[in-house]
């Protein structure tokens, strides 16, 4: 989960993929597959110049990084968006705590 809030705070672009398809995704109960996130790319291409000149293996590599980072933190499982299985409140506390309560609802947790 540590490495999924790093990538969502330092990538701009990876921020937008997880807001706009997974956050989505898990709030009207839809799956999160590489055609998802290829689509979701195509739509940031299409409204950005130098991400529209990015070559298809570069696209492919974030789409596949991705899904990755995610199954890794366990919010993605056979490609169900799941919340993650942390229960330690202290652990949610920490980004509430920094102001970084955009973190609880990137991994589906209410607040």
């Amino acid at each position: 989960l540590a490495l999924l809030f790093l990538c969502l705070k330092t990538y701009p672009l990876v921020f937008e993929i997880h807001w706009e398809l997974a956050v989505k995704k898990y709030k009207t109960g839809g799956d999160v597959d590489a055609y998802n996130v290829t689509m979701r790319l195509d739509e940031i291409a299409s409204k950005n110049e130098e991400v529209a000149m990015w070559s298809d293996k570069t696209l492919t590599k974030i789409n596949s990084q991705y899904r990755k980072v995610l199954k890794d933190a366990g919010i993605l499982k056979n490609k169900k968006l799941n919340q993650p299985d942390v229960t330690n409140k202290r652990f949610w506390n920490y980004f509430t705590e920094k102001n970084k309560a955009w973190f609880l609802e990137a991994c589906f947790i209410n607040n």
